[in-house]
Parts: structure tokens; sequence; C-alpha cells
């Protein structure tokens, strides 16, 4: 039935009304997880939090509409009593819109979204000092310190991927929660902006275009060395372009993936430490991005036998992923593992 509704809608907005509907059926006492009592407290939290602009940033019309398909779901739903009205479905899905958190796995691949009052009260910043885990099993939200906070010090996460230039971030922000972002590391734009380059230029660049599609044409022909080649000759010739440090980092990841396909450790370990050393400047030390991709350059090198050099990656890793995801993390588990192995 919900899906039916739903089908023609963008995975953005579909998660968003799913949501929606979630909340308003348990709140007709349709919940196996907690009693009438203690959902009115939760439902009074979310009601409190801050409404965020209409759907692309002004979308009455869009908004109207999706809350009328979420208010024909619930029509069919017995339990969902009393029936909002279409304003309420509205401001709902705006407070949804500015407080909602993509919910991902242990390696950041995105599982769907999620409402927490509690945790929608830390802002935002560009260069935050705490990170957001869920627990794999109840997906649990955790507020994860990335250094020491000092007293008074304010607890502060990226509402959104910081990798990109100042006027990308500051329209995405603008355009989902309604505010100018003025964190320091906005403040400080230009400079870096400069290093990073355009991301959307590179991979609008004829080089990249031509490659990229030719690179495609010998996948499907299952010519993948063929395609790792044309990816690799792109890369000699922006090295010397300098098409900026996002797009390095785009064409890096797929060289990469590329030479995963073939088997190619040896090959893959090139692109791999680009990607190091790239999130390390984009992200800074202790993200779990930064974690992630050590973790991939350690597991490289250990298939090669340097189990030196996979220790010295996998050490590091080891370091920012208990800190981002917590000692009792089954990737974190899995590392230590793969640790000793090397040892």
């Amino acid at each position: 039935m919900i899906e039916r509704e739903l089908a023609d809608l963008p995975f953005a907005l579909a998660d968003q009304a799913r949501l929606i509907v979630r909340v308003l059926l348990c709140r007709g006492g349709d919940s196996k997880d907690q009693s009438k009592e203690s959902y009115q407290v939760n439902f009074d939290d979310v009601s409190s939090m801050c409404e965020g602009p209409a759907a692309g940033g002004g979308d009455e019309a869009a908004d109207r509409g999706l809350a009328q398909r979420v208010g024909r779901i619930l029509a069919r739903a017995r339990s969902a009593r009393p029936a909002p009205s279409d304003d309420e479905v509205v401001g709902l899905l705006r407070r949804f819109r500015a407080n909602n958190f993509s919910v991902w796995d242990e390696l950041i691949l995105p599982l769907g979204q999620g409402v927490v009052p509690l945790g929608a009260l830390l802002n935002h910043s560009c260069r935050p000092n705490a990170v957001l885990h869920y627990a794999p099993c109840s997906l649990r939200q955790t507020v994860r310190a990335l250094r020491k906070i000092g007293a008074g010090e304010e607890v502060c996460h990226a509402y959104l991927d910081v990798a990109a230039t100042t006027p990308k971030r500051r329209g995405a922000l603008q355009a989902g929660y309604g505010f100018t972002c003025m964190c320091e590391e906005c403040v400080a734009g230009p400079a870096r902006d400069a290093r990073l380059g355009d991301v959307d230029a590179a991979l609008a660049h004829p080089a990249w275009l031509a490659a990229t599609a030719a690179a495609a044409a010998a996948a499907e022909a299952e010519e993948l060395r063929r395609a790792w080649q044309l990816m690799a000759g792109l890369h000699a010739r922006w090295s010397f372009e300098t098409p900026g440090l996002l797009g390095m980092v785009a064409l890096a990841s797929r060289r990469l993936q590329t030479l995963l396909e073939l088997g190619d450790v040896e090959q893959a370990i090139e692109p791999c430490t680009l990607l190091v050393n790239s999130y390390r400047e984009i992200y800074g030390q202790s993200h779990p991005m930064l974690g992630l991709q050590l973790y991939t350059l350690g597991n490289l090198f250990a298939e090669k036998g340097q189990n030196e050099q996979a220790c010295k990656q996998l050490d590091e890793a080891l370091h920012i992923l208990t800190k981002t995801h917590g000692s009792e993390s089954p990737l974190v588990i899995g590392l230590q593992s793969l640790i000793r192995d090397c040892k």
C-alpha cells in the first residue's frame, strides 16, 4: 500500500514520507516498542523541533502534494487515529527535512532516514568536533567525539559531506536547513576552495567525459584492464592540468574500484594511497572516511604480504575507527583480528 503510493517519488522524498507514516501510525497505538504515554512524550519532542524550508527551498505545492499522499496512506490504516490534517503533515515534513538524520551502516552507506529529537539539538560545523554513529542492530544513535572537547565548547557535527567548496556547502545548507554557515571553515573558505577545485566542472571536463564513456564501454565488454588504462591515462593528464583535489579524488575512486574488480592489488595501492592523503586534507585526521580508507589500504598491503606497511595503516585505522565507531563495533573487532594476523 505504502510503496504503491510512493513509487514515483525520488528516493529522499519517499523516505521522508515513510518515516512520517510510521511516526503517525505509532501515535494511533500501532507500536510494539513503547506505550502510548511514552510515545506522546517523544512525539511532543518531534513537534517542538524547528521547521525547515519548503521542498526545493520554497515549493509549497510539492509539500501539499506529499502531505496528501501521506493522508491517503493513513486513511487506509485504521490505527492512524486521530487522522492528521494536511497542515499537520506539512509541518512534520518541514520539521523532518530540517532535523532528520541519514542513518548509515558501519561503512557509512545509507540505510534510510531517522528522526532523533535529542540529536537534532546539535548544530552544524564544516569542521566538526563530533560524528554520529548508529549501532548495527538497534540503529541507536551515538554522538562520538573526534577530539578532546573543552568545557563550554559547543559540540557540532556536519549536516552534510564536507568534501565540497564553500559555495557548494553553503548553498546546500541554505536550501536544506535555511541558514548560511559561518563556521571557521566557511569563513576561511577561499584559500581552501582554490585547492579543492570545482568537482562539477571536473566531471564535465571533456577529457573526463570521453575517458569515462570509453571506460564504461570497455567494462561492459568485460575489458576491465582496458577500462583501467583509460582512467590511468586521464590521471596522467590531469596531474598536469590540475582539476582540483575533488576531481582527483573522483578519478582515484574510479581507478581503485576498477582495479579491485580486476583483483590487481599491486596497482590498487597507488590510487588508494592518493585517497588516504586526500581524505586527510579534506576531512582531517580523525574522520571515519579516513579510517575506512586506511583500513582498505592496510588490507591491500596485507594481501601483498607487506605486513609492516599493513600494520602501520591498520593501526592508524584502528585508532580512528575506535573513536568513531566504538570498541564494540563489529568493524573494529574485525580490524583488531586483521592486525593480529599481520603481526
